[in-house]
């Protein structure tokens, strides 16, 4: 029984030993990456931003193409609409 109880005393002190050690160390690795990601995130953002400048000519030449596009759509989406709402104010006037 004395050896049994002079194990579990050991075992106890090697897993108190352990723990303030495994403690301490995640937070060092937490901010190892968190650097690391900040660095990374910097690169990409000055990658787009490069990017950005380099192509803006063109998307804003697209983007007018596709609003005017767009508007016409909408312009003819609402004549649609307003000629339906004319059909039933003359159908319900005829009521």
């Amino acid at each position: 029984m004395t050896e049994i109880k002079k194990n579990r005393h050991k075992m106890d002190a090697n897993l108190t030993q352990i723990r303030p050690k495994s403690a301490q160390n995640p937070p060092q690795i937490r901010h190892k990456t968190d650097t690391n990601l900040t660095q990374i995130r910097h690169k990409m953002d000055a990658n787009l931003t490069q990017n950005g400048h380099k192509s803006d000519t063109n998307p804003q030449q697209i983007h007018i193409k596709s609003a005017t596009n767009n508007r016409v759509d909408l312009i003819y989406n609402n004549l649609i609409s307003f000629s339906r709402i004319q059909k039933i104010l003359k159908f319900l006037l005829s009521l």
